[in-house]
C-alpha cells in the first residue's frame, strides 16, 4: 500500500465525521448569514481535524507496536497494563480522543504510553500547538482575557487557569535557560554577569 492509498483510507474515515457535522448544522448553514456560517463551519472542521489526528494516532500506534517491550527511561522490560487506555486532548485542530496502550516498568516504576512519547505530548490535555498559542495569549493579556481570545479566535475554550499554567511553564523554562550563562555566547571582551 502506497502513501496515496493510506491517505485515501484516512480521508474515508474522516468523511463520515464531515458528513455528520454538515448534517447537524445544515439548517444554519443554509439559512443564515456568512458570520454564523463561518462559526458553524469552524466547529465542523474542528471535529474533522480531531478525527484526522485520531486516525493518524491509530496508524502511528501500528508502526510503534514493533518497538514496544523496553522502558524508554531505564531500558528495563515493560509489561502491558492497558491495551486501550483513553486520553482526550484539546488542540488547534479539535478535540482528539485517543485509545493507546499503556505500559509499566517494574524496575524504575515508570508508566508510559509509546504514542505520548513519540508525539511529545507529555501530561495534561492541551496539545503542544495549542499550548504555544495559549502561552502567547497569556503573555499578551491577563490570563482570563487570553482564554477569551482563544475562544473568540480559534473556537477553543480553555480555562483561565490552564492558560496561566501553560504561560508560567514556558516562563520557567525560559528563566532556567537564561540562567545558564555558559550556553550563551558573549560578545568579545564582555564578561558574564555575576550570580546574585
Amino acid at each position: 500500500m502506497d502513501d496515496t492509498e493510506r491517505a485515501a483510507g484516512l480521508a474515508g474515515d474522516v468523511t463520515v465525521v464531515l458528513a455528520a457535522g454538515l448534517a447537524k448544522e445544515w439548517e444554519t448553514l443554509t439559512s443564515t448569514d456568512l458570520g454564523q456560517i463561518e462559526g458553524c463551519l469552524q466547529g465542523v472542521l474542528r471535529a474533522v481535524g480531531g478525527a484526522l489526528v485520531a486516525g493518524l494516532a491509530r496508524r502511528r500506534l501500528a508502526a510503534l507496536a514493533s518497538r514496544e517491550g523496553q522502558c524508554p527511561r531505564c531500558g528495563g522490560t515493560v509489561r502491558l497494563v492497558a491495551g486501550a487506555r483513553p486520553r482526550t486532548l484539546v488542540g488547534l485542530v479539535g478535540e482528539v480522543r485517543l485509545r493507546r496502550p499503556w505500559y509499566h516498568c517494574a524496575a524504575c516504576r515508570h508508566g508510559y504510553a509509546p504514542l505520548d512519547d513519540a508525539w511529545g505530548i507529555g501530561a495534561g490535555v492541551v496539545t503542544p500547538g495549542l499550548a504555544r498559542v495559549a502561552c502567547r495569549d497569556g503573555l499578551e493579556a491577563p490570563f482570563g482575557q487570553g482564554a477569551d481570545l482563544l475562544a473568540e479566535n480559534l473556537g477553543v475554550r480553555l480555562h483561565e487557569e490552564t492558560v496561566r499554567r501553560r504561560t508560567e511553564a514556558v516562563g520557567q523554562v525560559t528563566e532556567h535557560d537564561q540562567a545558564d550563562w555558559g550556553r550563551w555566547p558573549l560578545p568579545p571582551g564582555q564578561a558574564a554577569p555575576s550570580a546574585s
